[in-house]
């Protein structure tokens, strides 16, 4: 698999809760440098025996 060079400057980080500040970073990251920077919070919910967990991501319109 080739990368193209946007590719290779996009880090994606993995959180459990994602906090304003992080997000604030992240979207100035985005739009000031070319690094490209993902966010993907893992929302645990637990209940009734349950467990589920939820995605979201962040920086990247789907």
């Amino acid at each position: 698999m080739r990368l193209s060079a946007e590719d290779q400057n996009t880090t994606i980080v993995a959180i459990d809760n994602l906090k304003q500040e992080t997000k604030d970073l992240m979207e100035f990251l985005n739009k000031y440098t070319d690094f490209k920077v993902i966010v993907l919070q893992l929302e645990r919910r637990v209940g009734n025996n349950l467990e589920v967990i939820i995605p979201k991501l962040y920086g990247v319109e789907i």
